[in-house]
């Protein structure tokens, strides 16, 4: 709920609960406006406290907010605006009121918990952050977006497990929605959960009235599970099916050559990263591993070649240059090697 929002439902509330009346809360001046006056004055509160926020003077815009929670006491997008200004200044003890509020004056309203959710792991207080979740799943079961929401929320803040419930309960919500079966694919793989990322992420790669990006995603998703359980052939297979799916895909082509070069096949990896260069001409993060497995391959000038072309768009990484020494080393090519070890010391003299 942003600004405008809060100042139309505060406008709303004034209209039909004569809010003015109200007893005031406190720390609010004891005197009780007319109609008119305090709908005027909420107008001008809320420009006021909108550029504040704007120009991050959030004391201002707490004030502002804090005499509108006067005016308009029963207000949730009042007390909504009021937390997220709180919060942006970092009171957070005072932002959960504020958003507990809100929550308690308008319950149907998912927002404001899902601040509360925020608020709590900011303070570090994940007992609090714990129960807004259950919270959250006991009162809003069916609202995927609020739990899609928090569940990306959390897997930004690497709190995987507390994520997959989330993704769970979106899954749950909204059955027919493929985003959030990808997501939740995802999250099963980060957590370890394989033989559940693989059954959901192979049914999205099989959907074929999906798009293919999605596909894709799922046949990547899918690979990965599949190496994480140990079934290496089967984790080539879905990424070359994630290559041949969707071949802007720049990661598809980094896992797949990962999964090779574990295996000791160089040379097949370095053809999947000749590939995705042909795909991705501009991609800077295909050369170093591209040149690495040439140089593996004893395909020593092609390797050469795409370490100097990594060199030349990313001068500050210092594996590339040992990398590109030891290349010339093989190839008996000392004062090149010298040459790159010189660069290596100029560029980062404290690199050991």
């Amino acid at each position: 709920m942003n600004s405008t929002g809060a100042l139309r439902s505060i406008a709303l509330c004034v209209e039909l609960l004569a809010l003015c009346a109200a007893l005031p809360a406190s720390d609010c001046p004891a005197s009780h406006p007319g109609r008119e006056e305090t709908v005027r004055r909420l107008r001008e509160l809320d420009q006021a406290a909108q550029e504040a926020m704007r120009r991050r003077q959030f004391p201002e815009a707490i004030r502002a907010y804090r005499e509108q929670s006067c005016l308009a006491p029963e207000s949730s997008g009042v007390f909504y605006a009021l937390g997220a200004a709180e919060a942006a200044s970092g009171d957070f003890l005072n932002a959960r009121k504020s958003f507990s509020k809100a929550g308690q004056l308008e319950p149907s309203n998912s927002l404001p918990l899902a601040m509360l959710v925020k608020v709590n792991f900011s303070m570090g207080d994940m007992d609090s952050l714990k129960a807004a979740l259950r919270d959250g799943g006991a009162r809003f079961p069916k609202d995927a977006n609020f739990h899609a929401s928090v569940a990306r929320f959390l897997i930004e803040k690497k709190q995987y497990d507390l994520a997959l419930a989330e993704a769970l309960r979106a899954r749950q919500a909204n059955a027919a929605d493929a985003e959030s079966l990808m997501e939740l694919a995802v999250l099963e793989n980060t957590v370890g959960a394989y033989e559940d990322a693989i059954r959901n992420a192979a049914a999205l790669e099989q959907k074929a009235d999906l798009p293919k990006g999605l596909r894709a995603s799922a046949a990547g998703v899918a690979g990965l599970s599949y190496e994480g359980s140990g079934q290496r052939d089967a984790a080539v297979s879905h990424l070359r099916e994630a290559i041949r799916l969707d071949p802007s895909q720049e990661n598809s082509y980094l896992a797949l050559a990962f999964i090779l070069e574990k295996s000791g096949r160089f040379r097949d990896a370095a053809e999947v990263l000749e590939q995705g260069r042909r795909s991705l001409p501009d991609s800077t993060a295909i050369l170093l591993p591209l040149g690495s497995d040439l140089v593996a391959s004893e395909q020593y000038q092609e390797g050469i070649q795409a370490l100097r072309g990594y060199i030349q768009r990313v001068p500050d990484e210092p594996k590339a240059y040992l990398q590109l020494a030891d290349a010339y080393r093989k190839t008996a090519d000392s004062a090149h090697e010298i040459q790159v070890l010189r660069d290596l010391a100029q560029r980062s003299p404290d690199y050991p």
